[in-house]
């Protein structure tokens, strides 16, 4: 009877799901975004920020949502239609 390496077998197969459903880890997320982990764990328990929990202390941000997540947030820090603010002419003779 052969003997099977399950851990091996198991980090194998979550490093293959990692790449092949394009996860991203809340570290990862967090150096792009350019903010605190701390403030990516409020979003994930929110629910803004949809995840993948494989294992209670494993947790991967879906490449997906955190697209969706940036595509929501945009347009409220430019402003209401998402575009920019109208100039006004120079010429007000």
């Amino acid at each position: 009877m052969a003997i099977v390496d399950f851990c091996g077998l198991y980090a194998t197969l979550l490093s293959q799901l990692e790449t092949s459903l394009d996860l991203l880890t809340v570290r990862e997320v967090a150096a792009l975004l350019r903010v605190d982990r701390s403030y990516m764990y409020r979003l994930i328990r929110s629910g803004r920020l949809p995840v993948v929990r494989p294992t209670p202390h494993k947790t991967w941000v879906l490449k997906a949502g955190l697209q969706a997540f940036l595509e929501a947030a945009v347009p409220r820090r430019i402003g209401q239609t998402g575009q920019a603010p109208e100039t006004r002419d120079s010429d007000d003779s």
